[in-house]
């Protein structure tokens, strides 16, 4: 069947919008970002669910897995996810907040002198708006120009403006983070804020990037603190201690080549062929 043509007139449109286009317009966007910014309500209320059995007189002899499919048609991985996406959501909004208020009322906190420091400048909104990220308002901070004031706060006094700070808006989003430690979650989190003030857009992929950079330097540092201590070990020989270290770089190496040489379940079921046999001597 041949190609259907569609008729060159079909794309005569101008490219601005009308007055209704553009009302419009703003119209679905904010039903998207409503629909989008339901994650956080649908995982929040799974957790308390599934923490506090809340099913249990409702649905006697229920599992939270039982009652997530025969209620919901939900998976326990599915429930799990929106769950994970909840709290690291959460999480970061409470350790960013943290951070925001030590810089507010800690003189001493670190500032980068290489541009102005007043919390309310409009370059400040731009940054954070540009990344159209689920936007959550904390205190903003004053004017610090070591040159004196900004025009803003040479004015009378105006009610504060609102420091605004940027989180995942869907659970995809989340997902990466979720298999991080909070530390770790945070330090990904920073390098997808760095990339977003570079000009990328927020995105899954963007994240899961950023969590997999930070993963990966997690492992590096616990190979090496491995190495160090079985190194260190007099219970075990020599000749084992090298063999273990060899063990290690060649898992290290297949880490860094994404695991295309090996099938890595296939290297975890034979490793723990090996635990078995040792620990078969007790």
């Amino acid at each position: 069947m041949g190609e259907i043509l569609v008729p060159e007139k079909d794309f005569d449109i101008t490219i601005h919008l009308s007055e209704p286009e553009k009302v419009r317009f703003e119209e679905c966007e904010g039903i998207i970002k409503k629909g989008l910014n339901t994650f956080l309500e649908v995982g929040r209320a799974l957790a308390e669910i599934r923490d506090n059995r809340l099913y249990r007189e409702a649905y006697p002899g229920y599992t939270f897995e039982r009652y997530c499919k025969n209620v919901w048609d939900l998976s326990k991985g599915y429930a799990n996810q929106q769950i994970g996406g909840y709290q690291t959501v959460i999480l970061l909004e409470s350790k960013m907040a943290a951070i925001a208020a030590i810089s507010e009322t800690d003189p001493e906190a670190p500032q980068d002198q290489t541009e102005e420091k007043c919390m309310d400048c409009e370059f400040r909104k731009a940054l954070a708006n540009k990344a159209k990220g689920v936007k959550i308002g904390i205190a903003s901070g004053k004017c610090t120009r070591p040159e004196g004031l900004c025009e803003k706060h040479s004015q009378p006094a105006s009610p504060p403006m609102q420091q605004e700070i940027i989180l995942p808006i869907n659970e995809a989003q989340t997902r990466p983070l979720t298999k991080l430690s909070p530390d770790d979650l945070f330090k990904a989190w920073c390098l997808v804020l760095e990339q977003l003030r570079a000009g990328k857009t927020l995105t899954a992929a963007l994240v899961n990037k950023a969590a997999k950079g930070v993963k990966g330097e997690a492992v590096k540092k616990r190979i090496i603190n491995t190495k160090k201590k079985v190194d260190a070990t007099p219970l075990v020989s020599t000749q084992f201690k090298r063999q273990y270290q060899v063990l290690l770089d060649i898992i290290s190496e297949e880490r860094n080549n994404g695991w295309k040489n090996m099938k890595r379940t296939e290297v975890v079921k034979h490793l723990k062929s090996i635990i078995n046999i040792v620990e078969s001597d007790d």
